[in-house]
């Protein structure tokens, strides 16, 4: 199996999540979307960087021994809504 989650989601544009994935009896992973990084591993976590629009991720993974690849489904939509990200007010003394 494969599995794709995106924390928080949904985010307001200009936010970030989580894409967080992990696979059982893999022994590599590649994200659609995002880079699962150097040596693809099948579990991990990385930031989609600022959205601006609503996008599709999905993760897959392989078992080189079987040549099983799976692929996590439905694809994870990190969807941004309308908002704004609230700047923090320094009020001085």
């Amino acid at each position: 199996t494969a599995n794709l989650t995106a924390t928080p989601n949904p985010i307001v544009s200009g936010g970030t999540s989580t894409l967080t994935w992990s696979s059982t009896n893999a022994d590599s992973c590649t994200g659609t979307g995002f880079s699962t990084g150097a040596g693809n591993p099948t579990a991990g976590s990385t930031s989609t960087g600022p959205l601006t629009v609503t996008t599709s991720y999905t993760v897959t993974c392989l078992q080189n021994s079987t040549s099983t690849q799976v692929t996590s489904s439905p694809a994870t939509i990190v969807t941004v809504g309308s908002g704004t990200i609230k700047k923090p007010i320094f009020i001085e003394n």
